[in-house]
Formats: C-alpha cells, sequence, structure tokens
C-alpha cells in the first residue's frame, strides 16, 4: 500500500513538473531569476507532491504517521516562507528547501546549535589559551591594503579545503569547525596526513573531566580543540568514526595505519576583531575559525549574499570556518563553509556573508576569532585518556545544557 502511494504521489510530481515547464529546483539558487523561477513552479505544485519529492532527495523516512504529520506541517510553513521571501524585490539573498525544512525553528535550535553565548566571553576565553595574539594593525584599506593583500581569495579554488561535512543532530559545530580549520592548514603547510581528521574524538575527550569548557553534543569551544591538538593529536575518521553521540568515554587512538594520518598543531592565533585583519590573516595564513549568531533566516539560506540586517541577535549560537572572501563587488563578502551538509547554503555547504566595515560582523561573526598555526604529521599514539593533562582553566565555563545542542 506504502509502495503504491509512493507510486501515485511520483506521478502527481511528474504531472505537475510538466505542467510547470520542469521539476522545480528546491535549493542552491544561483541568482534572483533561479529563485523566482523556483517559487513560482512551488506554487502551482501540488503541496503533497512536492513533499514526497523533498523527501525522496533527502532520503527521508519517519517513524509514525504522527511524526509525518508534524514534518510537513513544518515543510508546509518552510515552502510558504520561502516564496514569501524569495519575491521581494531587492532581496540580497534566497532560501530554499535545505534537507532540514521538516524541522521547525524550535527544532532546528535544539538540535543543531549552542545555547547563546556571549561574543566578548569567548574572545576573552580564546586569548586566554592563546600560543599568539595578533596585535599588529593590519594594512589601512586604501592603496596599501591593495596592494598587500589580494581583494578576493578563495582556498576552495587551490585545493586547500576538504569535503563539507554534516554534524548531523548533534551539536558539534565547534569540533567540526577545528578539525576544518586543521585539515586546511595541513594542506596549505604540505603536511601529511590522512586527508579525513576526526570530529568524534574531539566530541568525546575535548570535555570537563579533561579540564577543558566543552560538552560534546550540548556544545563546546573550538579553541578547546586546537589546545588539545597541541597537547595530543588528532588521529583520523578512519581511526575514529564519527558517531554524533556525546557521553561516549574517550577512546586512546590506536597505533594502527589508519591513525598513520593524525596531525599535531603548534597552537592557535587570536584576531584583532576588524575586516582588514581577517582579510590579511585568511590570504597569508589560511582559512579562520568564527562565532556566529544563527537567526531562523539563516537555516534556510540557499544563495545570495547574506547581509547584516538580518541579524538581531546579540549572542554567538554557531562556530564555521572562513576559507576565503570577495571584496569586488558592491557588497564585499566572505566565503564561509557550514558544517550542515552539502545540501544547504550555496555552492555545496557554503554561505556568502556580507564583510561589514565594524568591529562587531555580521551576525557578531567577529567574536572569538581564531587561526591554527603550523600543523605536523605524526603518527605516534596519544597518552591514555587516565593521564590527559588538565587543561589551562578558561575565564568563562559554560554549564552543560540539557538538549543536544551546538
Amino acid at each position: 500500500m506504502k509502495l503504491l502511494l509512493v507510486l501515485l504521489l511520483s506521478t502527481i510530481v511528474l504531472a505537475s513538473a510538466a505542467r510547470t515547464g520542469g521539476r522545480p529546483k528546491l535549493r542552491n539558487f544561483a541568482s534572483a531569476a533561479d529563485a523566482q523561477a523556483s517559487m513560482k513552479q512551488m506554487q502551482q505544485m501540488d503541496r503533497k507532491a512536492l513533499f514526497a519529492e523533498w523527501g525522496a532527495e533527502n532520503g527521508k523516512a519517519y517513524a509514525s504517521p504522527v511524526r509525518e504529520a508534524a514534518a510537513f506541517a513544518a515543510f508546509n510553513a518552510a515552502v510558504e516562507d520561502v516564496i514569501a521571501h524569495n519575491a521581494r524585490p531587492g532581496a540580497q539573498f534566497f532560501k530554499g528547501l535545505t534537507d532540514t525544512a521538516d524541522l521547525t525553528w524550535e527544532e532546528f535550535q535544539t538540535t543543531r546549535l549552542m545555547r547563546p553565548a556571549n561574543g566578548d566571553a569567548l574572545t576573552a576565553q580564546a586569548a586566554a589559551g592563546a600560543t599568539q595574539v595578533d596585535t599588529a594593525p593590519a594594512p589601512k584599506p586604501g592603496r596599501k591594503l591593495a596592494q598587500t593583500v589580494p581583494a578576493k581569495w578563495d582556498w576552495r579554488a587551490l585545493g586547500k579545503v576538504t569535503p563539507i561535512k554534516n554534524q548531523g543532530s548533534c551539536g558539534s559545530c565547534w569540533a567540526f569547525a577545528a578539525v576544518a580549520a586543521l585539515e586546511s592548514k595541513a594542506l596549505i603547510t604540505g603536511t601529511k596526513f590522512s586527508g579525513d581528521l576526526s570530529e568524534q574524538q574531539m566530541v568525546d575527550c575535548v570535555n570537563t573531566a579533561a579540564g577543558y569548557s566543552s560538552y560534546g553534543c550540548n556544545g563546546g569551544a573550538s579553541t578547546d580543540v586546537l589546545r588539545y591538538v597541541k597537547a595530543f593529536r588528532a588521529t583520523t575518521e578512519a581511526d575514529y568514526a564519527y558517531t554524533g553521540i556525546t557521553g561516549t568515554k574517550c577512546l586512546e587512538p590506536s597505533t594502527s595505519a589508519a591513525a598513520a594520518g593524525s596531525i599535531t598543531v603548534g597552537g592557535y592565533k587570536v584576531l584583532t576583531k576588524d575586516r582588514a585583519t581577517i582579510q590579511a590573516a585568511v590570504a597569508s595564513g589560511g582559512p579562520v575559525i568564527i562565532y556566529f549568531s544563527v537567526q531562523s533566516s539563516f537555516y534556510r539560506y540557499s544563495g545570495g549574499i547574506y547581509p547584516a540586517s538580518s541579524c538581531s541577535g546579540t549572542a554567538v549560537n554557531h562556530a564555521m570556518v572562513v576559507v576565503g572572501y570577495d571584496f569586488t563587488g558592491p557588497t564585499p563578502y566572505w566565503i564561509v563553509r557550514n558544517s550542515w551538509g552539502n545540501l544547504w547554503g550555496t555552492q555545496g555547504g557554503y554561505a556568502f556573508i556580507e564583510a561589514t566595515a565594524d568591529s562587531v560582523g555580521t551576525c557578531k561573526m567577529y567574536s572569538g576569532l581564531i587561526q591554527p598555526l603550523a600543523t605536523t604529521a605524526t603518527a605516534s599514539a596519544a597518552p591514555a585518556t587516565t593521564t590527559v593533562v588538565a587543561a589551562p582553566k578558561p575565564k568563562t565555563v559554560r554549564r552543560p545544557c540539557r538538549a543536544a545542542r551546538c
């Protein structure tokens, strides 16, 4: 019976698509015209058929009819939101039906985001454990800056960024951001490693029991990861696979061939909070880890430049990585790597975020700016978890939250 229903809905989808001039594009819009064409097709399609098509594309299966009904209600609201937003004249960014379109904003917050944190406190915490603090002023905007720092830079184009990953329903963005930055740094410096380091190692081992301020799937600080890797090492995904579950005992990385591609890091640098400093740091030293205040509009982001005017929050609740920038157009923007999979955002998991010239940044993104220092290849085992030396106490320690948040 269920198979017949799927076939029926698929037939409706095809018929609807035929009437509207083809299958609608659900996300990753390259332009306003692209987004508006999709919007018109969505408006004409049967909503149940659209839900079935989206579900098939994203591999969705629900445990019960009740859960499926709730998912459809959230999806229906998402479609209305996407249509209304993309119809706005002069929209700077576009929304789409990402793979979490069946979650309400409240559900999304409790599974992907950390509880709100103070950006200034994170900046102070980062400085307290930093190996270096960038106190030298960046070149001032103008001819001097143009001569010393490129107006456009993208580490992806240079092959120094690893594939996008997905943190799933575990609030581990802090671990994913740090590991992504480490992987890029290793590629940039020519450090031989596996090409895929373990986030689960950080979720399991970088916690309050070891003297850090992180809580696994309940959130954490990317600085903790870099301090841990400096003291010990980051092992490989093959050696310590991702489960997206917190509370698992920290396992000692093995000495097997799978762990031969592990690395250590020389620490991290804290950057001053201004656009020119970040621009120079990205172009000369590699990707930079940022904290961000995710708003309800951002979790459906699917293209365009996300503007500073979209933010109203005063705290940060997510971590990402700046891998490049483009300051050649009327609205300068950062190229930001996320950890919500390659079905979110633009160009397969990225966001273009307005690069403001103030000391705050779009959605507080100039908070706690850090950049890994040089990496070193190692195949030696890390100390057993019972002998881990307690990390220096950070100035601000967040209490663990009850829900699974980042």
